[in-house]
């Protein structure tokens, strides 16, 4: 359970994280509520948002991880650092002119990305606004990527595992400082999101230090390996971002919806992305490493267990997170968001798109766990086509249900997408003979399946009894969904324990404190 200890490493950080982004937006739903302002700076921040998925933590990543170790296996730390240093200056130079050309055409990529808003003046002045203030914070992740790539490839997951906490804690404090201070709560949440990442580069930057891993930017040699890592960038976007892609889709779409649409979405996927973040993230950030070390060795058997160890955990932890918020996700809701700006209305349509992403939740783990058996050996042009189709296939979905279900059938499209995703993956995986599901990952899925039914179940009929309480004051509610929160975990957790999903011994092992590369 080595790579478990890593995930939990990562996982419990992320888990941190994720509490301190939780509190993040109910301070931004208190601020900015589910109106056009809201709408428009979550428009601005997709994309930035996009460009660091795709291309700093995503392509970078996937190109850049399994290179760099390759060569510190191979040929050593000096050299390792060496082409470390060269990427380095090579991806500064390429996002700030990628800045550069945003700033000046904001107003044509806005007319592409949030087409319904084109025609309100004010509203369409604000997100360009918002955008240019936003976008240089790829310029800031690019780099953190970089760093976090080499630190998780030397083992040492925590630093770049903890940054995100920095980013929430400064987004908190400039939500609360400048929204006085500004023009509106949206300037102030875009000028939070230009903090951190300034914040953010400096804790990688002391972490390093700290550790004695010194990168200085060095003129780039289109070295054999460099070339290698360029080629795969492009393909590697494309593979990893399809979550992302439909994301951006279905906020386009939105922006053609009333208004309050867009922010909905914004607020379930940020729900939705605290399982997400705290199992899939972890799992996809150890296993690139991890899978890369052990194929660059030549062990291809234990690349494909440690990897169906990967899916085992993933789904341990979000096939019950998804039955959740399946039964109760206007309590979530209600209890994080209903107050301020934020009304009841807005949280009984934010729930609905919250169940409809929950749908969903499984496949974006299993597809964080599946792509790294492509891109640690160099495979990025399976995941590529594989994307391709699903970002159609969800584009196509969103147009047909938003008739039907407005927001939620944007929610339901892309989690649809994100299943069909998945399951190409695992054949694609399959097919070339990388992976193949082993008899333990079959037998504890459907364990898991019947515990988190069970749960929910349960969960289901605690609500009923607590009805009352969901519908008083906010101590009430509170109370409530704790309690709710609390029986759903120790039936589960139970039922896991007595059906094998997981023994004692397992999560004995998960609390070593060994963290090294070997890891």
């Amino acid at each position: 359970m080595a790579l478990g200890r890593s995930v939990f490493t990562v996982g419990g950080l992320t888990f941190l994280s994720r509490l301190l982004g939780m509190v993040r937006d109910m301070v931004t739903a208190a601020y900015l509520g589910a109106g056009p302002i809201a709408d428009a700076v979550f428009v601005a921040f997709r994309l930035p948002n996009l460009f660091r998925s795709l291309f700093a933590e995503g392509a970078f990543s996937i190109a850049f991880v399994p290179k760099f170790t390759d060569i510190l296996t191979r040929q050593g730390r000096d050299n390792a650092f060496l082409f470390a240093e060269q990427a380095m200056a090579l991806l500064f130079g390429a996002v700030m002119a990628l800045v550069v050309l945003g700033e000046i055409m904001m107003p044509v990529i806005m007319r592409v990305v949030a087409p319904g808003f084109s025609d309100d003046t004010g509203q369409f002045a604000s997100v360009i606004e918002f955008a240019r203030i936003t976008f240089p914070y790829i310029l800031l992740m690019s780099m953190v990527a970089l760093q976090g790539g080499v630190m998780n490839s030397l083992g040492k997951f925590y630093a770049f595992a903890a940054s995100p906490c920095i980013m929430n804690v400064v987004m908190i404090i400039a939500m609360v400082v400048i929204t006085p201070l500004s023009q509106s709560a949206g300037h102030a949440f875009a000028f939070g999101v230009l903090a951190s990442g300034i914040a953010q580069w400096a804790w990688m930057a002391y972490a390093m230090h700290s550790d004695a891993v010194i990168l200085r930017p060095k003129w780039p040699v289109l070295s054999d390996d460099m070339k290698t890592m360029l080629r795969a960038i492009v393909p590697a976007a494309l593979g990893s971002g399809a979550l992302q892609v439909n994301i951006l889709i279905g906020v386009m779409i939105g922006s053609f919806l009333p208004i309050g649409s867009i922010s909905y979405l914004y607020y379930a996927d940020r729900i939705n992305q605290f399982p997400l973040g705290v199992v899939g993230i972890a799992i996809g950030t150890v296993l690139l490493p991890v899978l890369s070390k052990h194929i660059s060795a030549g062990d291809a058997a234990e690349a494909a267990r440690q990897q169906n160890r990967g899916l085992e955990m993933g789904l341990l932890l979000s096939v019950p997170a998804t039955i959740g918020l399946l039964v109760i996700p206007l309590p979530v809701i209600d209890v994080l968001f209903a107050r301020g700006a934020f009304d009841y209305e807005a949280a009984r349509q934010t729930a609905y798109a919250l169940a409809a992403f929950a749908l969903g939740l499984p496949a974006y783990v299993m597809m964080k766990a599946l792509s790294p058996g492509f891109f640690a050996r160099g495979d990025t042009k399976t995941p590529v086509k594989i994307a391709f189709v699903c970002v159609a296939i969800n584009t196509l979905l969103n147009l047909l249900l938003m008739g039907l279900m407005q927001h939620v059938g944007i929610a339901l499209g892309t989690s649809i997408a994100s299943w069909i995703n998945a399951y190409l993956l695992a054949a694609a995986l399959q097919s070339k003979g990388f992976w193949q599901a082993d008899a333990q990952l079959k037998s504890r899925s459907l364990k898991i399946l019947i515990a988190s039914l069970v749960m929910g179940a349960v969960v289901w009929l605690l609500q009923m009894e607590l009805e009352s309480w969901l519908l008083g004051h906010f101590a009430q509610k509170l109370l409530a969904l704790l309690t709710l929160v609390a029986a759903g975990v120790i039936v589960y957790g139970a039922l896991v324990l007595i059906l094998g999903a997981v023994s004692i011994a397992e999560l004995r092992t998960l609390r070593k404190p060994k963290y090294s590369q070997s890891d």
